[in-house]
């Protein structure tokens, strides 16, 4: 984990030397999954300290900006490139690690901590949707109004907004819709609509690891129909081209992207696999009722 010197910054990093703050804040949100699963106390009071500081490093990230959103210039997506901005997954990542932290921080009974962590989430749920939504597409658009660029839709975005607390039922399902409208091709659903001009190995290519979330986020808000055929795309693509594992990525019309050295990406990857987490949650309902 390379370059994670900031304060209160949990490791982020990737081979690459870069900093993602999302890792920063998904690591936040497994700890709460792992915790809710395991009952591990002993891990819980050996984060206790690191949490305390990552809290503090929000605030402050929080702060920075006269729009205080938490900028930017990287994603998980690190081929597609944009000045320093608030990117709204970025936002509803943030959210989902504070409501994790509140969760960690009460059962280490800081309360007042806990409270500090939900004044952040408050802030999200209230500034998100008039931040981002974008009349036209009908979902909520990958960088903040005023970007030298057109409105994008962003496949993560739209999913964690579904999965989280911030939309309504019919938000839900409009947002579902869109992503179909615009994000779905044969072999699954691109990571940004309307595609990017220029050879990013992000852009206008099919992610299983994304498309999971689209499928988690149909499963939540009751489209089984909709996850369903989504995840035979993506996984029936893979299939027939004969592979026995899940791929990295592959193009919209089922293809091998090659990059431009003349590589691939993983033909065995991990993230490819999070599906397998939402069909035991929302099909078989195994999930924790309470810690462990």
């Amino acid at each position: 984990h390379i370059g994670c010197d900031e304060h209160g910054l949990l490791p982020g990093s990737s081979s690459r030397h870069f900093i993602f703050y999302e890792w920063a804040f998904w690591e936040v949100v497994c700890l709460w999954e792992y915790y809710l699963h395991t009952a591990d106390r002993e891990l819980l009071h050996y984060a206790d300290h690191k949490l305390v500081a990552f809290l503090e490093w929000s605030e402050k990230k929080f702060s920075q900006h006269p729009d205080k959103w938490i900028h930017n210039s990287n994603s998980w997506m690190y081929t597609i490139e944009f000045e320093e901005q608030a990117r709204a997954a970025l936002q509803i990542e943030a959210l989902g690690a504070f409501e994790a932290l509140s969760g960690l921080f009460n059962q280490l009974g800081s309360a007042k901590l806990a409270e500090r962590a939900q004044t952040l989430c408050k802030s999200i749920t209230k500034r998100f949707h008039n931040t981002f939504w974008d009349n036209e597409l009908q979902a909520y658009r990958f960088l903040q109004p005023g970007a030298n660029e057109r409105a994008r839709s962003d496949l993560c975005t739209n999913c964690w907004a579904v999965l989280s607390n911030i939309t309504t039922e019919r938000d839900r399902k409009v947002i579902l819709d869109s992503l179909k409208r615009l994000h779905w091709r044969d072999a699954g659903s691109i990571n940004i609509a309307p595609v990017l001009e220029g050879n990013y190995s992000h852009n206008n290519t099919v992610w299983p690891f994304a498309n999971a979330y689209e499928v988690t986020a149909r499963l939540h808000a009751g489209d089984c129909e909709g996850a369903f055929e989504l995840l035979k795309r993506y996984t029936g693509t893979i299939i027939r081209a004969g592979h026995s594992t899940l791929l990295e990525m592959i193009n919209p019309d089922g293809s091998l992207p090659i990059l431009p050295k003349g590589n691939t990406l993983s033909f065995c990857h991990a993230w490819a696999a999070l599906a397998s987490w939402s069909l035991q949650r929302y099909l078989l309902g195994v999930k924790p009722e309470k810690p462990g």
